[in-house]
């Protein structure tokens, strides 16, 4: 890179940066900000993993680095923390203990967070230059720093961002070190970040089995000496943040008495064989992380198979609890800029007609396929940043059309500019983002959860409830306590979350009665205003 280039690439990414930023203190607090937050303080503060165990603590505990410099309270003779209650931690530690210093917290926590998107956008830079050249990069570096869901999911707190971070950092490594597998430097590092991404998000362990198997049809000198030295030096690193401490997973529970309740009925309803490995399973065999085991058991593959947190999924107006198969290629559809399919569908027709690729090209657009059909499969439909990790990767393939010199190049332009245009448009609301597709008044129809509201808009829609009664023109917000008042008896403007809308129909507490209204306004595109 020249001087020149240098600068320029800098300058954008302290722009992204403080664009994202802009972006993110407009935000309400989402549903599991709170949670992520209180569990990297106290994991500072006490090195006790009691509550990281929805989520592993590497980016928790990034996030929160800033906390320990904050004069901030926290009883540690509460009685949910002993008992490891993350929820109610989190609503103590920020309601109570730390209410004052509430947009403090987050500003500095999302803050952190976004260093992950910043990151992000730099390895999409310099792996796209390395297989494509110099105009690739600059393309897929704007793709990046206007990706609605990189944006969103880097200004709020969660696992999302980072998690993203550290498989683009895999598949760029494996990207400038093709061929190198052999030396045991690269075997350390490849370790070391494998280790980094699975102690960041359970589903990262899917992930980095896929290109694990990659490797060994890579690596074929010493291919058995160089799986053996990854899977011991991954399990080694993963011991050492948990401390090195040997534990059976009942041990992991502590003084939570809900969870251990859970075990024994679980133990009860197996048979006499499944009883017998299960006790030795949680209750014998001494592990130096298993807090991760636990964690991993119950939110990880748990959740993906729906044996231990069964869902409700929605998708255009059906339901589910055993997962839709095209949940997750939707969502890539209708989530992304309406450039990035289409440009992602011209690259997949070249690379099958003119069958002319690179290596590193095969083994991105293999990743991503195995990924995206690995988590069809499952009973996860929780909205798509749980795929946002191949996001990177299909940016850097996508950007790869505009190396070639055609005339189709300036329509290229054209629909690049326009999507960027529309993400700055839509910029208050990048969590709940969908592309011109489905209009805005329909997007309650479509998805359901995280893909609308995540919480992020609740300060937005408070804010138009008071304005609207302050014209006198009676308003609510739609809650679980009034549904059944503003059902049967209220005369006025509802203020109702995406999720009310379409949540389970066995529900007593969903906003049935409004579903076959038109809205009159859209808050954000999670927030829904109708005329009842």
């Amino acid at each position: 890179m020249s001087r020149k280039e240098k600068i320029i690439f800098v300058i954008f990414l302290i722009f992204s940066y403080f664009f994202s930023l802009f972006f993110s203190v407009k935000l309400s607090a989402t549903n599991d900000e709170s949670r992520h937050l209180v569990r990297g303080y106290a994991l500072l503060e006490t090195l006790d993993f009691r509550l990281n165990i929805d989520h592993p603590p590497v980016a928790n505990l990034f996030d929160a680095i800033p906390l320990a410099f904050m004069d901030l309270e926290f009883d540690f003779e509460d009685e949910y923390w002993k008992t490891g209650n993350k929820d109610f931690v989190a609503s103590e530690f920020f309601a109570s203990w730390n209410n004052e210093k509430i947009w403090e917290i987050l500003f500095f926590g999302r803050a952190m967070n976004l260093l992950f998107f910043l990151g992000t956008s730099a390895l999409v830079f310099f792996s796209s230059r390395k297989i494509f050249g110099t105009k690739t990069s600059w393309i897929a570096f704007f793709f990046t720093i206007f990706s609605p869901n990189l944006i969103g999911h880097g200004a709020v707190v969660s696992t999302d961002m980072s998690a993203t971070f550290f498989a683009t950092a895999i598949f760029s490594f494996i990207i400038f070190h093709f061929y190198e597998f052999d030396k045991i430097k690269n075997i350390i590092i490849l370790s070391f970040l494998f280790t980094l991404s699975i102690a960041t998000k359970y589903s990262l362990v899917v992930f980095s089995i896929i290109i694990f198997v990659f490797l060994l049809f890579l690596s074929r000198k010493n291919f058995l000496r160089n799986i053996i030295l990854i899977g011991l030096l991954t399990i080694f690193f993963l011991a050492g943040i948990y401390q090195f401490k040997f534990q059976t997973i009942e041990e992991s529970f502590g003084d939570d008495e809900i969870s251990k309740v859970s075990v024994e009925l679980f133990l009860d309803d197996s048979n006499e064989n499944e009883k017998k490995f299960a006790n030795w399973f949680y209750k014998d065999l001494k592990i130096p992380y298993s807090y991760f085991l636990r964690g991993f058991l119950d939110n990880g593959f748990g959740s993906f198979s729906g044996i231990s947190r069964p869902r409700t999924s929605y998708l255009f107006g059906r339901f589910t609890n055993s997962g839709f198969r095209e949940f997750f290629v939707s969502s890539f559809l209708l989530k992304t800029p309406i450039y990035l399919p289409i440009f992602f569908g011209i690259y997949i027709f070249r690379f099958f007609k003119f069958k002319n690729y690179k290596s590193e090209e095969l083994f991105l657009l293999s990743s991503i396929f195995f990924l995206y059909f690995i988590v069809s499969i499952g009973k996860l439909n929780l909205g798509y940043r749980h795929i946002m990790i191949a996001e990177p990767a299909i940016i850097i393939l996508s950007a790869s059309i505009f190396s070639k010199k055609s005339f189709s190049n300036l329509f290229y332009y054209f629909l690049m500019i326009f999507g960027i245009v529309s993400v700055i448009k839509f910029r208050e609301n990048l969590i709940s983002y969908t592309n011109e597709i489905v209009p805005e008044k329909e997007r309650f129809k479509v998805f359901n959860d995280s893909n609308l509201e995540w919480g992020q808009n609740e300060f937005f829609a408070r804010y138009f409830s008071e304005n609207m009664n302050k014209k006198n023109l009676k308003t609510e917000i739609f809650t679980e306590k009034n549904a059944k008042t503003l059902k049967n008896d209220f005369d006025g403007y509802v203020i109702v979350s995406a999720n009310y809308l379409i949540d389970a129909p066995w529900h007593e507490d969903r906003a049935d009665f409004l579903i076959s209204k038109e809205p009159i306004y859209v808050i954000n595109g999670s927030f829904y205003v109708f005329e009842v």
